[in-house]
């Protein structure tokens, strides 16, 4: 009973440290989107559209593209923030006032040992109380994963839609700058 305890033990710690690493995982991401988000303000308050030609309607299409796959970054990290209600076992005074409660029930009915058993009973309480806040974490962790996963998909997309939109962008800023 002991090695249960234990392992049910780790178990419920370990996804506790993975939500605590997870939630650090998110800084990264949200500074990104933040930047692409200022580039595209950068753009679109210096963009002076002229009409269509190759170079406009490739640079409207691969910022258009960006837009989207910033948007669906921002979706995707706000998801993974929020709206997760995470397991945990009582707390110590609750814990105490169990262990209090089983004492006086033992004592009550006049049996034997009854350290022991409330010690037993204790012991099984928090088995379940780490095997059902593990259960509910470890679902908590891996939706949360799922998420960053797909944010950083829309940032690799809005970084691919930058690097091929700032060349065309660059030529419409000359020739609009030059010719006006």
């Amino acid at each position: 009973m002991k090695y249960l305890y234990e392992l049910f033990k780790e178990m419920y710690y370990r996804e506790l440290e993975r939500k605590d690493r997870t939630n650090a995982r998110i800084m990264y991401p949200t500074t990104i989107v933040v930047v692409l988000s200022g580039i595209i303000g950068y753009y679109i308050s210096n963009f002076k559209f002229v009409g269509f030609d190759f170079y406009t309607t490739v640079f409207i299409i691969t910022t258009g593209v960006m837009f989207f796959a910033i948007c669906w970054a921002i979706y995707c990290l706000i998801r993974a923030n929020f709206n997760y209600g995470y397991g945990y076992v009582s707390s110590a005074n609750k814990i105490a006032e169990d262990v209090s409660d089983y004492h006086a029930y033992f004592e009550q009915r006049g049996e034997d040992n009854i350290d022991e058993k409330t010690d037993l009973k204790i012991q099984n309480r928090l088995i379940n109380q780490f095997v059902d806040a593990s259960a509910v974490n470890w679902e908590n962790n891996n939706r949360k994963h799922k998420f960053i996963h797909r944010c950083n998909i829309g940032i690799i997309i809005a970084l691919v839609a930058l690097l091929t939109s700032f060349p065309f962008f660059c030529v419409i800023k000359n020739f609009t700058s030059g010719s006006g």
